[in-house]
């Protein structure tokens, strides 16, 4: 009797083990997954001290309702690049709360992450890698309570510039404000 009980599960696990198959050699390679692996925090420090070493200027452009202003400067890339490090995308509990999809473009490869939570302050962040290295990124925040909503987004092109825009409105007001920064080589 105990072998007629057997037999089913004997004949499972063949069929079972005939579905298994020997990854091949090229999956066996290892490929890092670049939406996992990248590092925001590095890569902002890095392209300040790049930046930095080849002697970029900076030229602002600041755009509002109530004035418009250009300057070229001596930047404080620390402080003017440091807006963008707004995630550690190397911390795993953070990376639970969003859902991170890549798309590979030909000779770009496009990864977005979109927070799960509709309350987040951080809602999305999406880094363009052209060539295996980051050429843009792209952070959406937005913030909601009863007094006020407001929106910001940042995109950093490298070797170009920048550029925030910010919106705020409250039941009593309106603002707006957009930054455009361009890196001038000297």
């Amino acid at each position: 009797m105990i072998k007629w009980l057997a037999i089913p599960y004997v004949f499972f696990l063949f069929i079972s083990c005939n579905d298994l198959t020997l990854p091949s050699d090229a999956s066996l390679e290892s490929k890092s997954d670049p939406s996992v692996e990248f590092d925001l925090f590095a890569f902002i420090d890095h392209e300040v001290t790049r930046l930095q070493n080849d002697r970029y200027t900076l030229q602002k452009i600041v755009y509002s309702p109530s004035k418009d202003s250009i300057r070229v400067l001596a930047p404080n890339w620390t402080d003017d690049l440091g807006v963008f490090k707004v995630l550690d995308t190397k911390n795993k509990s953070l990376q639970a709360n969003f859902t991170i999809d890549t798309s590979d473009l030909g000779d770009k490869m496009v990864i977005r992450w979109k927070s799960k939570n509709t309350k987040s302050l951080i809602r999305s962040l999406e880094f363009t890698y052209t060539k295996q290295s980051i050429s843009r990124i792209e952070i959406v925040k937005h913030q909601t309570n009863f007094m006020m909503e407001q929106s910001e987004f940042m995109v950093y092109v490298s070797n170009e510039g920048y550029r925030i825009q910010k919106e705020s409105k409250t039941p009593f007001s309106h603002s707006q404000f957009l930054l455009e920064s361009t890196f001038l080589h000297p």
